[in-house]
């Protein structure tokens, strides 16, 4: 079975407080839940000094390392090498925009994102006219790089230009759990395909309740920082 390369995200670890049906330290490319590196503060025009000030406290950097890190930003982006909303297209960039900004932090992780061909194929059908990183590269059909590890599947539903994860939502862990009998391995991950295809057609089918979306179930990688 054919699987194509949606990106690659560099990813801090949730911090849970308090919400107890999330793991803690969870990896995912939702910006709902996860702090995805770069962010729009990173390509907007205007940075306020409120933002810059909060920043430097988030990062452990400085107002030059900011500046560098926007103007670096930009020019990926005029190269396709960065894309909206915070998406490499290959792990070599995403490496060494990592080593070079942001090594100096401990709870990063790159990851990667892909879909077999009958869930690209809907995804290009949906959502594929958007012109975002996403759309972008499942439209090459390019495999994920082959040095990731494969974690297991999450379920995300895409809407714009961004992903929800399952994990937005509590009463679809308690279904998944209670109802359909999924189990989730160490990472908060679903094991199988077959797992992971259970909780989308239940969203789909409105057995249980989730953000307006296009879910699907997307195979996660991790790779090498160094």
């Amino acid at each position: 079975m054919s699987f194509f390369a949606g990106g690659y995200f560099i990813v801090r670890g949730y911090i849970n407080e308090g919400n107890g049906y999330i793991p803690q330290n969870y990896y995912t490319v939702s910006n709902c839940i996860g702090d995805i590196i770069p962010n729009t503060w990173a390509w907007n025009k205007t940075l306020s000094k409120k933002e810059c000030n909060q920043i430097k406290v988030d990062y452990n950097i400085d107002n030059n390392q900011i500046q560098n890190i926007r103007e670096t930003t930009l020019e990926l982006m005029k190269n396709d090498k960065f894309q909206l909303p915070y998406i490499f297209p290959s792990i070599d960039i995403a490496r060494e925009f990592y080593i070079k900004y942001f090594s100096h932090l401990e709870d990063v992780k790159i990851m990667g994102i892909s879909l077999n061909e009958k869930y690209t194929n809907e995804f290009l059908v949906e959502e594929g006219n958007d012109d975002f990183g996403v759309s972008v590269n499942l439209s090459l059909s390019k495999s994920i790089d082959s040095n990731g590890k494969f974690i297991g599947y999450e379920v995300l539903g895409y809407e714009y230009w961004g992903f929800h994860t399952m994990y937005c939502h509590r009463n679809l862990i308690n279904y998944c759990i209670t109802e359909l009998h999924i189990n989730f391995n160490g990472r908060g991950l679903v094991d199988t395909l077959e797992d992971a295809e259970k909780i989308v057609n239940s969203i789909r089918e409105a057995k249980v309740v989730a953000e307006p979306a296009l879910w699907q179930p997307w195979a996660v990688y991790e790779f090498s920082i160094g």
